[in-house]
């Protein structure tokens, strides 16, 4: 009985200690308490420009690994190490050619001479993307109560794998799209002009937003300008800069396109601009011809001069009939021409004492008609003013007869 015991104990004894050693040499740890080592992988940037050519150094980081005293073994597909890193860094720097999807392994060995591996990708990317967008037709007619369909396309926009996002206060998605297709089909109530909003994101999440408006037909373009100062002094040598401004109140998407004989342009505008500047030698007048054109095409010009200063304005005028019957009581209409006078861009004051203006006609006319009570002679005086603000006065009588 007692051998039959004794054996039993022993067969446990043995089975403990083959199963189960808690140490096996003073101070050395059973594999039981050994834990293996965790590889773990971050880096930056998180993509390479498609075509960096080996530009862009990424920095691959392996210190969130875990286990005791790592050594490390990197692996990096096309890689190129540089900045006095080595794969057997923990923070190495990398290159890469940007031509596709590149794989990056890490192998961290503990002190026990175990090893763990971890892997990612580091994918090649285009460049942030740009927004821009196309529409049409190019206007919405005023009234249109969401009748004309315009078409918008985002082709224009660049990206890697793309998506959209419109915003179009006032506009109704139809025929089935909406604010996050490419190509959106959109109407509108025609009061106004209407803004539009794409925003853009890549599958990196980089975004890019570009604005446009869509505006109400106005009708036909008109071209109309005026220009400052006035005239050129004679020999000027392109001293004097004349700035002209566009007045067209007409026309959607205007572009213009000036004519300017002998015309020098400064101040970096351009025969494109809308408010061009220029100057000239002052040896004659100069010929101007503006041509705006909206964006249906349709086009309009005007045409004028800019002047050699002709010196100041002198003020001359006759009136007919020569004289007034006594008593008329506002009968017999006299008419006034002043187109005997000089100046340019001349203002026309009259001063007539006790007439009436007729016909439309006004104390700034250049041709006022006037009648008259006929009890008097009747004083006339006309002030003319120019363009430069210089004046010139002429004065006469109306006589009864």
């Amino acid at each position: 009985m007692m051998k039959t015991l004794f054996r039993t104990v022993i067969l446990v004894v043995f089975l403990l200690t083959s199963l189960c050693p808690a140490v096996t040499r003073q101070g050395e740890t059973s594999a039981l308490t050994q834990m293996a080592p965790v590889a773990r992988i971050l880096f930056a940037p998180r993509f390479i420009l498609v075509g960096d050519n080996n530009r862009t150094p990424v920095l691959l980081d392996g210190s969130s690994s875990m286990g005791g005293n790592l050594t490390f073994s990197w692996e990096a597909e096309e890689g190129t190490f540089v900045n006095g890193t080595t794969p057997a860094g923990a923070h190495p720097q990398v290159t890469f050619p940007g031509q596709g999807v590149y794989k990056i392994t890490l192998h961290v060995t503990d002190q026990q001479g175990m090893t763990a591996t971890a892997a990612g990708m580091i994918p090649s990317a285009m460049s942030p993307p740009t927004a821009s967008f196309i529409f049409s037709p190019a206007t919405i007619p005023p009234m249109d109560g969401n009748r004309t369909v315009v078409r918008l396309s985002s082709s224009p926009s660049v990206g890697d794998g793309l998506s959209f996002r419109w915003d179009i206060p006032s506009g109704t998605f139809v025929n089935g799209t909406s604010s996050t297709s490419p190509n959106p089909e959109v109407t509108f109530p025609g009061f106004q002009d209407y803004e539009v909003a794409l925003t853009v994101t890549d599958q990196q999440g980089r975004q890019a937003t570009t604005r446009g408006v869509i505006e109400l037909d106005r009708g036909e373009p008109v071209a109309s300008y005026d220009y400052s100062p006035a005239m050129i002094s004679l020999m000027d040598g392109n001293r004097t800069v004349v700035t002209f401004n566009t007045r067209s109140a007409l026309g959607s998407g205007l572009n213009f396109n000036w004519e300017i004989d002998g015309a020098t342009f400064v101040n970096g505008t351009g025969p494109t601009s809308p408010s061009p500047q220029v100057t000239f030698p002052g040896l004659q007048n100069y010929p101007v011809r503006l041509t705006v054109t909206d964006d249906q095409g349709r086009q309009a010009s005007v045409s004028g001069i800019v002047p050699l200063d002709p010196g100041p304005p002198t003020a001359r005028f006759t009136f007919s009939p020569p004289s007034v019957p006594r008593g008329d009581n506002f009968q017999t209409v006299v008419s006034f021409d002043s187109s005997a006078s000089t100046g340019i861009r001349p203002r026309y004051a009259w001063v007539i004492a006790n007439a009436r203006f007729e016909n439309g006609t006004s104390p700034t006319s250049a041709l006022p008609q006037v009648t008259f009570p006929g009890a008097a002679p009747y004083s006339v005086r006309l002030t003319l003013t120019d363009a430069a603000g210089r004046r010139s006065a002429a004065t006469g009588v109306v006589p009864l007869r």
